[in-house]
């Protein structure tokens, strides 16, 4: 009788681990929790607009596969990425979460009620961070600099809360030259080459600058280099940032590039110096006005040395009038 009381104090304490090891971080009034495998693998399978978005091209990519891949059978790819969280993972980004959640608190980033960790085996997409719905997704193994952690925190949880504030999103994007468009009718000659950031999948901002001489109004876009990857490709050795120059919009009408005969115009988006200027100059991570804003507010928070600290004000400036403005309805 004894060992067998023995046995099921063993068995009770052992159950009661994993429950101590995921036991969800405040970060003001939101629960960030960890997710476990079985809510890992729905997080990664869901049906949203980040793989509503992608192209046939890049599923395949993904999925490491020479022929097209349904939408049905890339999200069953994804949900095999999903893996479960040790306690050393946890330990890890518990720590990185409690160091950014005092900033968050302070600079009153609006977030979700919860915010989901999902810890995934690091194969795709481009074994970074990265974010869908109210779920963060953090790469296995992911190498950072020591110190970092709290950083990249910072940065993903900027995606989760523009994403659930999509007007705020949009005026933060304007400290950076960006005003909000019609969404993008992708151009007809780059049709399949459309690469998406699960991050930001949409195309509804641009802005103006001067190039050469004239003024452009353009709009940064993911575009493949070609169709024909390697096996040892992934979604960043393919990938292009382009200015996609647009057309005068038209009242009612999607946004749409500029044609030169039957060929987009466009401008390389890392030697196009304008750009970097328009955006303000704190970051080097221009592929589209949500990863700008994010990188900016990473440095707000961090207490990072930013080139153009002026703009980092005005974004600490804006979170607080919008806070505001949202305690006063």
């Amino acid at each position: 009788m004894r060992v067998l009381r023995a046995f099921l104090l063993v068995l009770a304490f052992a159950a009661l681990q994993p429950a101590l090891a995921f036991e969800p971080v405040a970060v003001g009034r939101t629960q960030v929790r960890f997710a476990t495998l079985d809510e890992a693998r729905t997080e990664l399978a869901r049906d949203d607009e980040w793989v509503a978005a992608t192209s046939d091209f890049e599923r395949a990519l993904i999925a490491k596969a020479s022929r097209p891949v349904s939408r049905a059978e890339f999200r069953e790819v994804m949900a095999r990425n999903a893996v479960e969280w040790t306690n050393e993972d946890v330990a890890r980004w518990r720590a990185a979460v409690e160091g950014a959640a005092p900033r968050l608190v302070e600079l009153r980033l609006p977030l979700p009620r919860t915010v989901t960790l999902v810890l995934i085996d690091g194969t795709q997409p481009g074994n970074v961070p990265h974010t869908r719905g109210e779920a963060i997704f953090i790469p296995r193994g992911f190498a950072m600099a020591p110190g970092a952690d709290a950083a990249v925190m910072a940065h993903e949880f900027f995606h989760v809360s523009s994403r659930a504030n999509p007007r705020l999103a949009s005026r933060i994007y304007g400290l950076y030259g960006f005003e909000p468009a019609a969404p993008l009718q992708w151009p007809h000659a780059w049709l399949g080459l459309n690469l998406t950031n699960p991050d930001a999948p949409q195309n509804r901002h641009a802005l103006t600058l001067e190039h050469e001489g004239r003024t452009v109004r353009v709009m940064p876009v993911l575009v493949a280099k070609h169709t024909q990857p390697s096996p040892t490709d992934f979604i960043f050795s393919v990938l292009d940032v382009r200015l996609l120059v647009l057309a005068p919009p038209e009242p009612g009408a999607p946004s749409r590039a500029q044609l030169q005969g039957t060929e987009p115009q466009w401008l390389p988006a890392y030697r196009t110096p304008a750009y970097f200027q328009r955006t303000g100059g704190n970051t080097r991570y221009l592929h589209h006005p949500e990863e700008i804003a994010a990188d900016n507010f990473m440095l707000l928070a961090s207490g990072r040395p930013a080139p153009n600290p002026g703009l980092l004000r005005q974004l600490e400036t804006l979170l607080r009038e919008a806070a505001n403005q949202e305690q006063d309805k």
